[in-house]
């Protein structure tokens, strides 16, 4: 994989956190992080867009993704057009 690439899929994709026990709320997404991913998601397609959503809200804390949730309906309507 050419090394800009490489970047971007590492950039787009969280990283990987372990998966939570039972009791266990996920961790914080990083701002780093969620600010990265909210300009990321203006550029996704929707087959990527689905499969980061999915990680993204399954690994991280869902209540430090609600401006994230914002930009990924927003992509999603502009994508539905």
């Amino acid at each position: 994989m050419p090394r800009c690439q490489a970047a971007h899929v590492a950039a787009v994709h969280p990283a990987a956190t372990p998966e939570p026990l039972t009791d266990e709320k996920p961790p914080e997404a990083p701002l780093a992080m969620r600010l990265r991913w909210i300009q990321e998601v203006a550029t996704m397609g929707p087959d990527e867009l689905a499969d980061f959503e999915e990680r993204t809200f399954r690994q991280w804390d869902r209540a430090s993704l609600s401006a994230l949730r914002i930009v990924i309906d927003r992509r999603r309507k502009e994508l539905d057009r």
